[in-house]
């Protein structure tokens, strides 16, 4: 959980201990590393009586170090990670960054901090983090909040994604509609897709004629009479391109067509980071005067140039648009070898996961796509094909994977996927 330097912070790593780090029979080794003497925070509390939730440590031994905490709903699992690259956080995952108080002790000092980011109606786990001067990290009990609350009839969220995410001129698209209403149902829609159509469905189907980009706007109203609207953009190709679409934050992209990532990537106000999974280490790019090149020597890694068709990579992106790669797309089967393996589809329309692996299932441990900003796992080993164990974590099943996604596959054995 968190991104992939290796200084991001929260980083709470698989199988790690919530307990003190540092306390031997009550004794603090003090002021070397930093205590967590006292955590002051509203467990129960009221999202409509305040207008932030706020949170008060007591911390001895942060000298020239950072005190943050976290509210993580309860239920949450970090991903999965592979060699030192840790998956993105959750969207889910709230941080506040905490402040001394200037009237605090030289080593008994205050600190605060705020956020208006909590859900009505949910249940938090509250962990305090304190780091000393060196970066040695200790981690407070963990407190559980229970947010109530809330006005009576909350805004709803408009939201939709659409299938193909590369679509072709007269190639039929279903946008499908992911909005949202917390407490209530959503009841009207109307949508305008930039070339004088519309439609009232829900989740419509429509066709482009033309290549082109389209303003595609969609309206939704719930039973309060509150409404919330959605614009995106959706580029329209005439089949020598292929089109990648990007949000903001982490994306799992798969390559189509070959792809010079110091030409298409550079802009660091857009970009923060590019990696691709290459001979079982990490290749990575970082938009800016050397690419990377310091970076990814201090930590073993190798300077990411370019992706070729078929291959899957990361891109941290500051903003939610699409960029178009000149080249046509490939269509082509995929070779995987033994272990982790990061792809992209090379075909001209998606498919079901169970035809995709088909005659490979004794070789496959796990298929793994990052979705809608969760992780969606098939493990065809197991009869409801992780179906309990997606539940467990917080995951969704993975059905299908779609051209311009990107997808993990744990292999056994080297295979071929058509």
């Amino acid at each position: 959980m968190g991104f992939p330097y290796a200084n991001q912070n929260p980083q709470i790593k698989q199988g790690s201990s919530l307990d003190s780090l540092y306390v031997v029979s009550q004794a603090v080794i003090a002021p070397f590393f930093a205590k967590i003497i006292n955590v002051e925070a509203p467990l129960d509390y009221d999202i409509a009586a305040n207008s932030e939730f706020t949170v008060n440590a007591e911390v001895s031994g942060v000298e020239d170090g950072k005190v943050w905490a976290t509210l993580k709903p309860q239920g949450y699992m970090p991903p999965p990670s592979v060699g030192e690259f840790v998956t993105p956080e959750m969207t889910e995952l709230i941080t506040i960054e905490m402040f001394d108080d200037p009237a605090g002790l030289e080593f008994d000092s205050k600190y605060t901090g705020s956020t208006t980011a909590l859900s009505m109606n949910s249940e938090y786990d509250l962990i305090i983090f304190a780091a000393n001067s060196d970066g040695v990290v200790t981690y407070s009990d963990i407190h559980t909040v229970t947010v109530t609350g809330g006005t009576d009839n909350a805004k709803p969220t408009a939201d939709f994604t659409w299938s193909p995410s590369s679509p072709k001129q007269e190639q039929e698209i279903s946008f499908n509609n992911t909005s949202s209403d917390l407490d209530g149902s959503l009841v009207s829609f109307d949508w305008n897709f930039g070339d004088g159509s519309s439609s009232i469905e829900g989740s419509p189907a429509h066709t482009f004629m033309q290549a082109g980009t389209y303003t595609v706007t969609l309206t939704i109203w719930d039973d309060g009479g509150n409404n919330s609207t959605k614009t995106q953009e959706v580029i329209v190709s005439d089949g020598s391109q292929q089109i990648i679409p990007l949000s903001n934050g982490w994306n799992l992209s798969g390559a189509q067509t070959q792809i010079d990532v110091w030409i298409s990537f550079a802009d660091d106000t857009k970009f923060i980071s590019l990696w691709k999974w290459d001979n079982g280490k990490w290749a990575v790019y970082l938009p800016g005067e050397d690419g990377g090149a310091a970076y990814a020597a201090s930590k073993g890694f190798v300077v990411l140039t370019d992706i070729k068709p078929g291959e899957g990579f990361w891109v941290n992106s500051l903003v939610s648009e699409s960029i178009v790669i000149d080249g046509t797309p490939e269509t082509s089967s995929l070779s995987l070898t033994s272990g982790w393996n990061l792809d992209g589809l090379l075909s001209e329309s998606g498919k079901n996961i169970m035809d995709l692996i088909s005659g490979n299932e004794a070789n496959i441990v796990s298929v793994w796509k990052w979705e809608n900003g969760k992780w969606a796992v098939y493990l065809p080993g197991e009869e409801d094909g992780g179906a309990a164990y997606a539940a467990s974590k917080g995951f969704v099943v993975l059905t299908d994977i779609k051209p311009g996604e990107g997808f993990w596959v744990n292999c056994t054995d080297k295979i071929t996927l058509e």
